[in-house]
């Protein structure tokens, strides 16, 4: 790597970015997917533009979505209040409106300039080796632990999280040399951001007394006195967050946002622990990819399990070595820190997170992973001849770059849409509720393309499978019965989706779900009436009518039915309905006095 020092560091950096970009650049024809339908697509302040960027600094980012799904209170611990890159998303869609394309090109385009960052930040801030900051930010662009981030939309805020994070720390770097006002407000406004980003930003209160202590030979007492207006600024936006979305909630009794609901107490720390050693092996080993690990793709672990007490003593041994290296006042102490600090955040040992473990959430401990192997790979080159460190570092940077392409790239065209994702991660997941649910849902809408017309009734018996077996993993999922119920509503089998979607709106009550689903037996009753099936067409509109009981139009045409198959009284009294509803239904008005009339007539 020797060739680093004829290369001007412009061309470096433009190479970083390209590399960065290069690799997510398929990421630009895929559609919304996952998340973004919650957070983009359908964020109704989102789609506001320029409007809506007071609601956002002032709701929760998952307020829009509750409120459709008519969910009071918080579903996940905490609340979320990121409201810096969900605003950045309403900029946008004034911009450029509902296509995810730009969105995708800015999430790889901020991604570059975060690997960029992270070369300026080791070689300048830190004053570590060339080899060192090219090696790290080449490894933290291509590591493909990073592609759920980059290809969903939704998770820019992890970006300018980091982003923001680095920006913080170089900042203070550069008050601790020159403590002037200038750059006293500099670290401010970096850590604004980065609180406005994401929560991690949190773990700057350790990190940088940390840096303090390790880089510029600070004592402790004054290392803690140098962050006092940071400490002030926190205090002050957990006021402002805690007044907007709280900081704690009721625990959560459904496992798809508590994923240790029916664990004991020593089963979930176990788990917890084990999760721990399962994110190490992803930084190592990062295939196979998943977008969901969620009840119950990971087993609960006892303290009987070899793997829990693997995880344990290996991160016993880092964190000692990580704690005897602050002491010692060595870097690899401080990129301990930032490892440690940001993963034990998202461990749910202290909160639940509302998701056993996610790629997303490795997203910053990684930018630490990839900064220790930056600085191992020059220290090996100080204990080797040029030749031999050159053969060898050229070698495993070559070998790192073909592989993750060949990881990245496929795994980019899987994150197209929800339904490619959840086909492909059902295969990764199958022990998920989640996954199986949404790879049902994905099924159901493969059959009505034209492209499978003809596979239509295979496509559903699959889509069912899933939906049971997602049902065997998680009795009490409401959704993965909506879904099979759909599935034999398709089928013509009604009376098997009416019993699936009464299952589910005694797990799920949701007026919203009923709505929909009323009008979809609605719809079809219709239709089967006008092909004189006049038994079927009573069955779907009687569900319709119990499912969405104000509505006046069912009720007026399940009177049509009644009629059609001579049940009189009931007609009358489904006429009668209809007018308590809505006085002004044409239909009704006209059919009542003749029914009345004709009951009369037959009563005489």
């Amino acid at each position: 790597m020797e060739f680093l020092n004829t290369i001007k560091r412009p061309y470096i950096l433009l190479f970083l970015f390209a590399l960065s970009v290069g690799v997510y650049f398929n990421t630009i024809k895929n559609e919304y997917a996952f998340d973004d339908e919650i957070i983009v697509s359908g964020n109704k302040p989102v789609q506001k533009g320029f409007a809506g960027i007071k609601e956002i600094f002032s709701t929760d980012m998952f307020a829009s979505y509750l409120e459709d799904a008519q969910v009071t209170g918080n579903k996940l611990s905490g609340g979320r209040y990121r409201p810096l890159s969900v605003a950045s998303f309403a900029i946008e869609q004034q911009f450029v409106g509902f296509s995810p394309g730009p969105k995708h090109f800015v999430n790889m385009a901020l991604y570059g300039l975060l690997v960029m960052l992270i070369f300026l930040f080791i070689f300048r801030d830190l004053k570590l080796s060339l080899t060192t900051a090219f090696a790290a930010a080449f490894l933290f662009a291509l590591h493909p632990i990073h592609t759920e981030v980059v290809a969903n939309i939704k998770s820019r805020d992890e970006i300018l999280s980091l982003i923001f994070y680095i920006l913080t720390i170089s900042s203070y770097l550069k008050y601790l040399d020159v403590p002037t006002r200038k750059n006293l407000i500099s670290t401010s406004l970096c850590f604004i951001a980065a609180l406005l980003s994401k929560e991690y930003a949190i773990t700057l209160l350790a990190v940088l007394p940390v840096a303090a202590y390790t880089l510029r030979d600070y004592t402790l007492k004054n290392a803690l006195k140098s962050i006092w207006v940071l400490m002030a600024i926190f205090a002050a936006y957990a006021l402002i967050r805690g007044k907007i979305v709280g900081w704690g909630a009721p625990e959560q009794m459904d496992p798809l946002n508590n994923a240790y609901v029916f664990a004991t107490g020593a089963e979930k720390l176990a788990t917890k622990l084990y999760i721990l050693l399962k994110y190490f092996i992803l930084l190592l080993k990062p295939f196979p990819l998943s977008a969901d690990y969620s009840y119950a793709q990971i087993a609960y672990r006892t303290f009987a399990s070899w793997d829990v007490w693997a995880s344990i003593l290996l991160h016993c041994t880092l964190l000692y070595f990580t704690v005897r290296l602050i002491v010692q006042r060595n870097i690899y102490g401080l990129i301990g820190i930032i490892y440690f600090s940001n993963l034990f955040l998202v461990s749910n040992l202290v909160f639940n997170i509302g998701a056993s473990m996610g790629e997303r959430f490795l997203f910053h401990s990684s930018f630490a992973f990839c900064l220790a192997l930056g600085l191992g790979l020059q220290q090996l080159k100080e204990k080797l001849s040029p030749r031999s460190f050159a053969s060898i570092a050229n070698t495993f940077l070559v070998i790192v770059l073909i592989g993750s392409v060949m990881i990245v790239v496929p795994r980019n065209r899987d994150w197209k849409n929800s339904h490619t994702l959840f086909l492909k991660d059902v295969e990764t997941s199958p022990n998920s509720a989640l996954c199986n649910a949404n790879a049902a849902v994905a099924m159901v809408n493969m059959a009505f393309e034209p492209a499978h017309s003809s596979e239509k009734t295979g496509l559903l018996k699959k889509a069912v499978a899933y939906s049971e077996h997602a049902i065997r993993i998680h009795p009490k999922f409401g959704n993965a019965y909506f879904n099979e119920a759909v599935c034999y509503y398709h089928m013509g089998n009604y009376d098997s989706a009416f019993v699936l979607w009464d299952k589910g709106f005694s797990i799920f009550d949701s007026k919203p779900h009923k709505a929909t689903f009323a009008a979809l037996a609605y719809k079809r009753g219709l239709s089967e009436g006008q092909q004189k099936q006049f038994g079927n067409a009573v069955k779907l509109l009687e569900w319709a009518c119990k499912t969405d009981p104000g509505n006046a139009s069912y009720w007026s045409d399940l009177g049509g039915a009644y009629y059609s198959t001579n049940r009189l009284e009931e007609a009358k009294a489904c006429w009668e309905k209809t007018l308590s509803i809505d006085p002004s239904n044409e239909q009704a008005n006209k059919a009542l006095p003749f029914i009345k009339m004709k009951l009369a007539e037959i009563k005489k």
